[in-house]
């Protein structure tokens, strides 16, 4: 099967997954009604709860009942594997998405092939981006995401936080003191 990607890679980038932790939900761990998930036993075995957004909820409901009827019975896993009483494993997904990398129109002015923890990655530059746009303050914020991401400590979270083209300018406009300091440094 197939056909359970666009939702895993969907999963992780939507939610910060671990690609670990998505592979390995249980059944059991969803909840495809109250839009929730539980990641046991993650990183640090630290638990969490998290939060589905309403289409993801409904996507998750929709490719649980189509997997149920492909297989004729309630899987033990979200995401089976070849035997679909274990779960897919790390090297099938790293393989779905290089195919997938290589299939878009990015590929080909990218100098490193990405991998699925980007999608991690890419989950927390966009949150944190998203609330600088909205005027939230960032290092108040930044417990709610460490907490989310099931990180032990705020560095660990901070480090998933690159200095990107998209946030240089989000900084930019949202900073009101360079102008007035060093006004020369203000760019127009």
């Amino acid at each position: 099967m197939s056909n359970e990607y666009p939702v895993l890679f969907r999963l992780i980038y939507l939610n910060g997954l671990r690609a670990s932790e998505a592979r390995l939900l249980s059944m059991d761990d969803v909840d495809p009604y109250a839009g929730t998930i539980v990641i046991l036993d993650g990183k640090g075995n630290r638990d969490r709860i998290v939060y589905l957004s309403d289409d993801l909820t409904k996507l998750c409901r929709e490719y649980i009942s189509y997997l149920t009827a492909e297989l004729g019975r309630k899987p033990s896993w979200v995401f089976p594997g070849i035997d679909p009483d274990k779960p897919v494993s790390y090297g099938s997904i790293s393989s779905m998405f290089r195919r997938c990398w290589m299939n878009t129109s990015f590929a080909s002015g990218c100098d490193r092939n990405p991998t699925t923890h980007c999608l991690r990655h890419a989950y927390v530059v966009k949150r944190i981006n998203l609330w600088r746009e909205q005027g939230l303050d960032f290092e108040h914020m930044l417990p709610y995401l460490s907490r989310f991401l099931g990180h032990k400590s705020f560095h660990d979270t901070y480090y998933y936080y690159h200095y990107v083209e998209e946030a240089a300018q989000t900084i930019r406009k949202r900073d009101t003191v360079t102008g007035r300091v060093i006004p020369e440094v203000m760019r127009r």
